[in-house]
């Protein structure tokens, strides 16, 4: 038998190859999509608490300056990032001044063992103080996902002041 008569090739003995379409379909674009907001209110608020930058272009992307709810969050996210950076700096600072002063003062009597108790303190106080920041943001992000507006005792007032500007 010659090769073309009656001889099937392996490919051809397994079936017929399936051909696809690599192309993408083209799909038309609304002149209504244009103006839907990229995402939704709810998660460019809890978007906001993550990084800070989203917060920023919420206040500043037009689609989004009427939501008084989303300004609100990008607001006070802004305030509260602030806020914790410079309490940090803060009490950073007067934890390592303390410290300073304690090691020399206790360095000078020879009593390490209080030094070491007086470190650990620091320490775990240091680690608390991160604790309840980690979950206050937590909390405000899962409130805004939420769409409920959390407002933080002393911040969120100042937030909604600058929010309404």
């Amino acid at each position: 038998m010659q090769k073309g008569e009656g001889a099937k090739s392996p490919l051809e003995e397994k079936g017929p190859i399936m051909e696809t379409n690599t192309q993408a379909p083209a799909t038309a674009v609304s002149a209504t999509a244009s103006a839907e907001l990229p995402l939704s209110n709810n998660a460019m608020a809890a978007l906001g608490y993550f990084f800070p930058p989203v917060a920023i272009a919420a206040l500043v992307i037009k689609q989004y300056e009427g939501e008084a709810s989303v300004r609100f969050h990008a607001v006070q996210s802004l305030v509260f990032a602030a806020s914790t950076c410079v309490a940090s700096f803060v009490l950073g600072t007067m934890m390592a001044i303390a410290m300073s002063l304690v090691s020399v003062v206790i360095g000078a009597l020879n009593l390490w063992v209080i030094a070491a108790v007086v470190f650990r303190m620091a320490s775990a106080l240091s680690m608390l103080y991160g604790l309840g920041i980690l979950a206050i943001w937590i909390t405000l992000i899962v409130a805004a996902s939420q769409g409920k507006q959390l407002e933080l005792p002393f911040l969120g007032k100042i937030a909604k002041r600058i929010g309404q500007r």
